[in-house]
């Protein structure tokens, strides 16, 4: 049995149920069928996935496009670009779950947009206007992004991303918007009487409106904008080009099952090290980091159970123990402090000098830097630790600097530079922009 669907909260509008049950009939898909998963809250996605063993893929609609980013192991460059996601694939294994993230709406959005702009024999509008600032409207900014479009946001709600209130929004904003999009829900069914509060009189026969709401098929944004001359459009073309695009990433991931037998372990990764006593901080805003910015992290248990408790008594359940680790596929190696019982396991050392013998990435920070100086790492390289620990980085130039990069090894100082040290470390990971992306969504000016 082959269970997809859809989770979000009401779904009472949403059409893909439908769509994809005549699919799998249509492509002759005997035992697969789509369900729809209202969860009122996106902390029950862990009970959904063990009540639904036979799930392998799931969509994301509002309003958890953004909520189930910190859920998921990995995400698609896309979806790390845009912080949204509307697709994630369920990899099994045993008693284990992996879920990737995907956000093909940034596909579905940007080619229907170019096919709706043909058939009215317009060309791209130099600047848009998008209406709400959900994950739905990140997928929409990146799409336009990529055509070369310029956007500003508006929302009813002024933030920093905001260029104006939909009650500031005047003549001269809506001139020069020729495109403006509505992402948020107003005006879905059954609330088909709402649409967005901007000045709709200024609209004239060179506005395009497109609406991402596509039950009704024709909303009232779409109606005020016909009386004014305005072209318009629903979602429903974006709606079956994104779903098409999800079905391919199953489709292929179920045709390649055999290359995902150990799923958490065979895709690209990296490591991070946790003991009795480890520093909560940095090792939970490590991971969340990479994460955030699509790099596979998997946490290793050296405690000899999954279940580690941190120097602040937080328990948290390591992705694997030791002795189940995928050394030969990870990526770069992280340790944590917070105790120098992470220097009591051999294993991990041997490991440590093997992986630096390849000239592969490894990472320490706070006290953990001692490991790497104790193995001799840091022999004629610049570190950085926590203060008083420095003897123990034999041979090494210590910086006192809150990160130090020299060549494969990166350092961070202490628990307050975490950030900036998980960021450094995305950036080896996954290059400068994504890292940057991630560091703005994290501190938003």
């Amino acid at each position: 049995m082959y269970v997809y669907g859809l989770i979000g909260y009401p779904l009472s509008h949403s059409f893909s149920q439908q769509y994809f049950t005549e699919k799998f009939a249509n492509e002759g898909c005997a035992g697969y069928s789509y369900r729809n998963f209202p969860i009122s809250d996106i902390r029950e996605l862990g009970d959904l996935l063990e009540q639904q063993p036979d799930l392998r893929g799931f969509n994301v609609t509002i309003p958890y496009k953004e909520q189930i980013i910190p859920f998921l192991d990995e995400t698609d460059s896309v979806a790390a670009k845009t912080g949204a996601v509307n697709t994630v694939h369920v990899m099994r294994d045993g008693n284990r779950t992996y879920l990737k993230g995907y956000n093909t709406d940034v596909y579905g959005f940007s080619r229907s947009l170019e096919e709706w702009l043909n058939f009215v024999d317009a060309e791209l509008p130099v600047q848009a206007l998008v209406l709400g600032t959900g994950g739905a409207s990140k997928a929409v900014a990146c799409a336009l992004a990529q055509l070369n479009v310029g956007v500003h946001l508006a929302s009813r709600k002024e933030r920093g991303d905001v260029y104006k209130t939909y009650d500031r929004l005047n003549a001269g904003d809506i001139a020069v918007h020729p495109l403006i999009v509505n992402t948020t829900p107003l005006g879905m069914f059954p609330n088909t009487g709402e649409c967005p509060a901007i000045p709709y009189q200024y609209l004239t026969e060179k506005h395009y409106l497109y609406d991402l709401v596509y039950n009704p098929e024709e909303t009232l944004f779409m109606r005020k904008g016909l009386a004014m001359g305005a072209s318009v459009h629903n979602g429903k073309r974006m709606l079956h080009l994104q779903a098409d695009q999800a079905w391919e990433i199953w489709k292929f991931h179920d045709s390649n099952k055999s290359s995902f037998k150990n799923p958490i372990y065979q895709m690209n990764h990296s490591l991070i090290f946790l003991v009795a006593g480890f520093e909560e901080i940095e090792a939970l805003t490590i991971m969340d980091i990479l994460r955030r910015g699509g790099a596979g992290v998997q946490s290793v248990s050296l405690a000899g159970d999954r279940t580690v408790v941190g120097g602040h008594q937080i328990p948290v359940v390591a992705d694997c123990l030791f002795e189940e680790a995928d050394f030969a596929n990870a990526q770069m190696l992280i340790l944590p402090g917070g105790t120098v019982k992470i220097n009591e396991h051999d294993g991990l050392k041997r490991e440590i000098s093997a992986f630096a013998a390849q000239g592969k990435p490894i990472a320490a920070i706070c006290a953990a830097p001692m490991v790497l100086g104790e193995l001799g790492l840091l022999n004629c390289r610049k570190a950085t630790c926590y203060p008083g620990y420095e003897q123990y980085l034999a041979g090494a130039y210590v910086t006192g600097a809150p990160v130090t990069v020299d060549g494969n090894i990166t350092t961070g100082r202490a628990a307050g530079y975490t950030l900036e040290f998980a960021l450094e470390l995305l950036s080896q990971l996954r290059g400068k922009d994504i890292a940057k992306d991630v560091k703005q969504k994290v501190l938003p000016k």
